[in-house]
């Protein structure tokens, strides 16, 4: 009778093992087990890019964060009158804000790499010097200014992101007068910056302005076109700029030592008026300049690639699967489990060699990596030499179409969906004869 329970379960264990719809199953199980590996190098992915911000953060709050330069505005104060809620009249400090003609700024920005373990950024150094102005009968324009403006407290300013970083004394050269800076702005308009004290005997009738700015900065410099006309024009020696905002360049050059890059903006292409009572928040939207950081390009395309993860797993089972059932071999659970984790690891590593090698060297060692040890696993594992090419070939192709989607941005939606239609068919085609009865 033992005997008999013995051949029962046997056969049992053996009709499981043949059963390709069981072990179809189990597949899909292990492929599921799989994900938790999957969300772990992801979450992994996010670690290091936030530990990679934090280092550059770190490194530009201690030289000196993004910059953005707004102005000159000139600022004037007056007493505007006003009722409460039970009628009474009170009065409040308002200023009222002009902005010049012409406005127009040329630097040149010193660019240098500072490494906090094996992160860097990207640090700069940017000499201004700015010059525009007032034109004869600037203050006739609507809302009109009133009679009470005290003009004796009237400022010129200069609004700076982050003054820590201003590196020289700053004076103002008005006409025939030369003016210091003091610090502090209105933070109505301004949330930071330097502002000059003028009196209406120097602006009264319109002027002439000129400084010099020199700034520590990081990332990125930014400018508001405050002027009627606006000019600017940078070089620098940084090669690879990448130009943001609100306007691009009109005219810019690149090349190996650096780039020169010039705009001009129009009072019509921005969104705010010349002159205006009390708050603005619209100044901001019309910023432009130029972005020098390094961006954590390796910590996007891993990102990006791990997303293939599930996918090249369950391609990857698949033919095996074909094969068992073209061939007869066996491969039991845990080596299928053991090539999805070769398959995982491939991000791991490619994760870890990008920080130190780049993200394209780091791929193509990683990709060899894994393709290799899938191949050298499967001539044991299906115990046929052709059937383990066929599998390191399959996984290289694999590793081949996910690259080129990595780098074709643009196309990396057209290239993915038809290289896995392709992926598809042909998997159609070698298991298109397969025994229906079996499955």
């Amino acid at each position: 009778m033992e005997n008999e329970n013995v051949s029962f379960t046997e056969k049992m264990v053996n009709k499981v093992r043949m059963s390709p719809t069981i072990r179809l199953f189990l597949i899909g199980v292990l492929i599921l087990v799989l994900l938790i590996p999957s969300s772990m190098i992801q979450s992994l992915i996010y670690e290091r890019q936030t530990n990679h911000d934090s280092a550059v953060n770190e490194i530009s709050d201690k030289w000196g964060r993004q910059q953005t330069v707004t102005g000159p505005i000139l600022a004037i104060p007056f007493d505007e009158q006003r009722k409460d809620e039970r009628g009474q009249v009170y009065s409040v400090k308002t200023y009222a804000y002009y902005l010049p003609d012409n406005l127009e700024v040329t630097g040149n920005m010193q660019s240098q790499k500072r490494h906090r373990g094996i992160y860097e950024a990207v640090l700069y150094e940017t000499k201004l010097h700015v010059k525009g102005d007032f034109a004869n009968g600037f203050m006739n324009v609507l809302p009109a200014l009133p009679p009470n403006a005290n003009f004796a407290e009237a400022k010129l300013m200069v609004g700076i992101s982050d003054v820590r970083a201003i590196r020289n004394k700053v004076a103002l050269g008005w006409d025939s007068s030369t003016i210091k800076a003091e610090p502090g702005v209105i933070h109505e308009v301004l949330s930071s910056g330097i502002s000059f004290p003028l009196n209406y005997s120097q602006f009264g009738n319109g002027g002439n302005f000129e400084f010099d700015l020199e700034l520590a900065g990081s990332q990125s410099l930014y400018f508001t076109p405050v002027g009627k006309n606006n000019s600017v024009n940078i070089t620098s020696n940084w090669a690879t700029p990448s130009f943001d905002g609100a306007f691009l360049p009109t005219n810019h050059a690149e090349n190996k030592d650096g780039f020169t890059a010039e705009w001009k903006v129009l009072e019509l292409n921005r969104n705010f008026v010349q002159h205006w009572n009390g708050y603005n928040d619209k100044l901001q939207g019309s910023n432009f300049g130029v972005k020098m950081w390094i961006a954590a390009d390796e910590y996007q395309k891993s990102h990006r690639s791990v997303r293939y993860c599930v996918l090249f797993i369950s391609l990857t089972f698949i033919f095996y699967f074909i094969i068992e059932l073209k061939s007869g071999i066996s491969v039991h659970p845990v080596q299928y489990l053991l090539i999805g984790l070769a398959i995982s690891i491939f991000y791991l590593l490619l994760l870890s060699l990008s920080e130190w090698l780049g993200f394209n060297t780091s791929y193509f060692i990683s990709a060899a990596a894994v393709t290799s040890l899938i191949a050298l696993f499967s001539i044991s594992v299906l115990d046929n030499k052709l059937y383990a090419i066929m599998a390191g070939v399959i996984q290289a192709l694999l590793y081949v179409f996910l690259f080129t989607t990595l780098q074709l941005e643009d196309l990396s939606l057209l290239i993915g969906s038809i290289g896995l239609f392709v992926t598809l068919a042909i998997l159609m085609y070698f298991s298109r004869k397969l025994n229906k009865e079996t499955i």
